[in-house]
């Protein structure tokens, strides 16, 4: 006898309150197998590795195991099935495929079994300058599925099935799980009914100042030292001042559906005499996966970063000589927005003993030339910033059948499982009907699903 899971919808991301439905296909090779149990049971759980260094002798690898996601159903006897069995309590399965129904829900919140009632979450280290900046957390979250992320430290969600068959009077169990993904659904209103430039749209800011030198001038031959060339210099030709603004969505998030979503914006804070150019420009995403295990001083910072955009000799106009003081300038942003983050890119977290944040950081090139197009020494400003790095998941978004559907949002692709009810007026360059999935009904234990096993099929499976 073996068994499968089957799920209605097996691309999909699934999020907070989501039903998981499928089907418990078993396949009899003989004529008549007796069940006696079914089950279904949804695990969500952390594995935290370390390596206690207390011990006097040697060092131990130890485990830390949070289960936070828990959901249960006795598929087979339910409540009719006993009632119409009687004291039977099992059920006789023919040559086939057999198909049962379950369903399970992701639940809303974080419940962790492994932790005392009532305890204090234990926080991981972080910086002082990111619990101030960064979205609030909470420990309520449920975190996202995380695999080959970081070592010693997995987020994991499945589904596993036990079936227990009778065979003369011994009981035997078959136990197979399939692994899903799971992300949180956003509640810190990151995303937005339109996109546009107004500063209600971007509320979160954080600014720099720079000072860029123009290019070298002619200076009078008695100046003779550095300190008093550059006072001279100073005093000739005023450096250029300027303000670098990056403008963030609510809480600090940088995305909208998966795709950035930020604006850089460039201020002229002084009078000068020459024009300034962008020739250089960097984005990078830094991640920290902070690792607080049980044990005493058992704390682990990892870090992984990823560029967004790397590029030189731009030779970029940013601002001209002739604007007045205060002229406020926007950044290309296609310099940064395109494709879609990637998934080992995972949603900012904080749970038990284990907690996901980022930073963003932008390193910008900045340059002066004159009419008569001399150049100063580029000057590198970086702008670094803690930031949200959010699912993309919306509340109201459905789950779709057929995997081949894709969104289209202002010319990216979008994954259907991340579509929401906002996003329905959106074109949608690929439209399908939902494929049909057929299978027997619960009651009808007996009738095997179509298309049946051949008959090489049917006598390899049975030596």
């Amino acid at each position: 006898m073996d068994t499968s899971i089957q799920l209605d919808h097996p691309k999909a991301i699934f999020s907070n309150g989501d039903p998981i439905t499928g089907n418990i296909v078993i396949y009899c090779p003989t004529s008549i197998t007796k069940v006696s149990k079914i089950t279904a049971t949804l695990v969500g759980e952390s594995v935290l590795s370390y390596t206690d260094t207390s011990g006097l002798l040697m060092d131990r690898e130890q485990q830390d195991k949070h289960r936070f996601a828990h959901d249960f159903q006795v598929i087979f006897p339910s409540r009719h099935d006993q009632r119409v069995l009687g004291a039977e309590k099992s059920v006789r399965l023919g040559f086939g495929y057999h198909s049962f129904r379950f369903a399970l829900r992701i639940p809303d919140a974080v419940e962790c079994s492994s932790c005392p009632p009532n305890s204090p979450a234990v926080s991981p280290v972080c910086n002082e300058k990111y619990a101030v900046q960064s979205p609030s957390s909470s420990h309520d979250m449920l975190p996202p599925s995380m695999h080959d992320v970081v070592d010693g430290a997995a987020i994991s969600y499945r589904i596993d099935v036990a079936v227990t068959s009778i065979r003369s009077i011994f009981k035997s169990t078959i136990k197979t799980n399939l692994n899903i993904t799971v992300w949180p659904m956003e509640t810190h209103n990151q995303y937005l009914g339109s996109l546009s430039k107004e500063n209600s749209t971007f509320p979160c800011v954080k600014t720099v100042q720079a000072t860029i030198m123009g290019p070298y001038a002619q200076l009078p031959a008695l100046v003779v030292s550095p300190t008093e060339y550059m006072h001279h210099l100073s005093a000739a030709i005023p450096p250029a001042q300027i303000s670098i603004s990056a403008h963030l969505l609510p809480d600090y998030s940088i995305l909208r559906n998966r795709h950035m979503m930020i604006r850089l914006s460039i201020s002229k804070l002084n009078e000068f005499a020459y024009s300034l150019y962008l020739q250089s420009f960097q984005m990078l995403l830094v991640g920290y996966t902070d690792i607080k295990a049980k044990g005493p001083s058992l704390t682990n910072t990892q870090i992984s970063c990823w560029t967004i955009q790397s590029m030189s000799n731009l030779g970029l106009p940013v601002l001209h000589y002739s604007e007045s003081v205060g002229t406020e300038k926007y950044i290309d942003r296609s310099l940064w927005e395109g494709e879609a983050l990637p998934d080992t890119i995972v949603p900012s977290f904080d749970s038990c003993g284990l907690a996901r944040r980022y930073e963003l950081d932008i390193s910008m090139g900045f340059q002066c030339r004159d009419t008569k197009d001399q150049a100063g020494r580029i000057l590198l400003v970086q702008l670094r910033t803690p930031v949200h790095v959010s699912s993309g998941i919306r509340p109201g978004r459905k789950l779709e059948s057929g995997d081949d559907k894709k969104l289209f949002l202002n010319g990216e692709l979008v994954p259907i499982s991340m579509r929401s009810q906002d996003d329905m007026g959106t074109q949608d360059e690929n439209r399908h009907g939902a494929t049909q999935r057929v299978g027997a009904a619960n009651e009808d234990y007996g009738t095997p699903m179509d298309p049946p096993p051949t008959y090489e099929e049917a006598t390899i499976r049975s030596w």
